[in-house]
């Protein structure tokens, strides 16, 4: 369809580039999609990146900008008690997805905590397999790859894990073309800055921009997933 597109694919990415460049006034409806994937709210980048670019060609205030997203909030909601997100629509239906149990919806069934499966010790799991509370990231990751692998040390000691992973989690939020938001939170979406008692990276700053385009991505491949970090 001439009007709709999508980021997800590179042919597309470009199309939705060209349709927001061409935008003047009107609506433009961003959605995000519903069901787990990783980093999910990443959907929602280019309605900012396109906002950004509406307000310094001077045509974002006859924009109407409409954002809709598969959950009441812009996270899941989350039952920590039950272990399960509730999803409602619009006709007041709900839907529950478990999220640590055998039926944990396509994810590794593990406790969320030590990251072990309850029923068969030998099996760990973490990242975007791991039936894990948090929204999936790779800040998660270098937290969960910590907690393994001193839990699995433990073990192989012969020694009960005591590790715990917090369900924190971090979603760097590109608001601009050269800004980003890091917003830092738990499984409950309480704030949990890796810095203490400074809450800089919740607010808009070339600096992280600069750290989540130029630095993070080898922290990742160089640290992260060689359990360095």
């Amino acid at each position: 369809m001439p009007a709709v597109s999508s980021h997800y694919e590179i042919d597309l990415a470009a199309k939705t580039s060209r349709l927001l460049k061409r935008l003047t006034s009107g609506t433009v409806v961003f959605t995000e999609p519903p069901g787990p994937a990783a980093c999910s709210g990443a959907s929602q980048k280019p309605m900012y990146l396109a906002c950004d670019y509406g307000r310094a060609t001077g045509v974002l205030d006859d924009i109407r900008v409409v954002l809709i997203v598969p959950t009441p909030t812009i996270f899941a909601e989350v039952n920590g008690a039950a272990r399960s997100i509730v999803i409602r629509a619009d006709d007041g239906t709900e839907s529950r997805i478990g999220l640590s149990s055998p039926e944990a919806d396509g994810f590794a069934a593990i406790d969320a905590i030590a990251l072990r499966h309850p029923r068969y010790p030998e099996v760990w799991a973490l990242g975007d397999a791991a039936a894990t509370r948090n929204s999936k990231s790779g800040g998660a990751l270098r937290k969960q790859t910590k907690v393994l692998a001193q839990n699995l040390r433990s073990v192989l000691r012969g020694e009960e894990p005591t590790a715990e992973y917090t369900g924190y989690s971090v979603a760097p939020f590109t608001v601009s073309r050269n800004t980003v938001v890091f917003a830092e939170f738990d499984d409950r979406y309480r704030r949990k800055p890796t810095i203490p008692f400074w809450m800089g990276l919740a607010r808009e700053r070339r600096l992280t921009w600069v750290f989540d385009r130029h630095i993070l991505p080898w922290v990742y491949w160089h640290l992260i997933l060689k359990g360095r970090a």
